[in-house]
């Protein structure tokens, strides 16, 4: 969501760089910080004690084996399992929404802009779709972790082999997203095969033809 944000404000908004525009976009960034901050609190939030958590759970889950259950420091943060996964649905909400409207409103005006050279507007187009790609495999593949995570969370399921896959699978959100990256960006991907086979890097030629490009 702030990947989108900044190239909608970039592209979109010619005032991106003065001190107006900066200090809405702080009030913006602090309204988001403060609603992430904001849903973990009910996380905390009527705490069962420890006899309370161990009861809970030997009942909700009786194949967990004793062992874990009473391992020193071992607690539940919360029992009303609807309320959590409710504000983390909620909050997955909050920030698709306004994805959504950056990706929308830069869409429109890349494809609706008239004061701009064909090139610079394809270029513009073939960046933006490229970050696209970048931001979108990663996050669809997030999708399918963060859904069983919400649905054990709401219903109670314990499944640790699942568990385990889902955090493994999010734990690699970084490496998707970096081969993606590779996949998408030329440049990058040159760079790192350049790197790899221990090439030199050309030297640029002592004339050039630059293209200032909005970014």
């Amino acid at each position: 969501m702030v990947f989108f944000e900044d190239r909608y404000t970039r592209l979109v908004h010619p005032d991106a760089d003065t001190v107006s525009r900066k200090r809405r976009r702080i009030l913006f960034y602090v309204i988001n910080y403060s609603v992430v901050f904001t849903c973990t609190i009910p996380a905390f939030m009527d705490l069962p004690s420890d006899q309370e958590s161990h009861m809970t759970i030997s009942n909700d889950f009786s194949c967990l084996p004793a062992s874990i259950i009473n391992t020193p420091g071992f607690f539940m943060l919360n029992t009303h399992s609807f309320v959590i996964g409710g504000i983390l649905f909620a909050y997955f909400m909050f920030c698709g929404l306004q994805a959504f409207y950056f990706v929308s409103r830069t869409l429109l005006y890349l494809y609706g802009i008239k004061s701009q050279s064909r090139k610079t507007s394809r270029l513009q187009k073939q960046l933006f779709k490229a970050f696209c790609i970048q931001m979108t495999v990663p996050f669809i593949l997030l999708i399918i972790p963060c859904t069983y995570i919400l649905f054990s969370i709401a219903f109670n399921y314990l499944d640790m082999i699942l568990n385990n896959i889902s955090m493994i699978w999010l734990s690699s959100h970084s490496l998707f997203s970096t081969v993606t990256m590779l996949v998408v960006h030329k440049s990058y991907r040159d760079a790192v095969i350049g790197l790899v086979a221990c090439k030199e890097p050309s030297k640029p030629n002592s004339v050039q033809n630059i293209s200032v490009l909005k970014l």
